[in-house]
């Protein structure tokens, strides 16, 4: 919470750290649905940057769920705009993925459809 009130404050320490403890977690979460390492970076980097822009107009109680919920919606917006390679789908059916998804798997999962719907 003081993170995000240093943050409301336009605190450039604030904004790197929270940089550095969610850049990582974000990146992953992007590229398990993409698998497209450009555009990861740019959704990340253009998660980041509004969040800079306009950190003295956001109500933030949780920085990261609204970093993970960032992350759903600019990846939806990404597949919803068509940018998704072919090779994407071809990477996807290959993909050995587990016999019981969790139940994280399937809130993510709805949320995803929802949005692109």
């Amino acid at each position: 919470m003081e993170l995000i009130s240093l943050l409301k404050k336009v605190n450039i320490g604030a904004f790197d750290a929270i940089y550095s403890q969610h850049w990582a977690a974000m990146y992953q979460s992007a590229f398990y649905l993409l698998r497209d390492e450009d555009a990861v970076m740019d959704i990340v980097q253009d998660i980041f940057t509004g969040l800079w822009e306009k950190c003295q107009q956001l109500d933030i109680q949780v920085m990261l769920a609204y970093l993970r919920t960032a992350v759903r919606f600019k990846v939806a917006n990404y597949i919803k705009a068509g940018k998704i390679h072919s090779s994407f789908y071809t990477e996807l059916a290959g993909i050995d993925m587990p016999n019981t998804p969790g139940p994280q798997d399937f809130l993510e999962l709805n949320d995803l459809k929802t949005i692109i719907q």
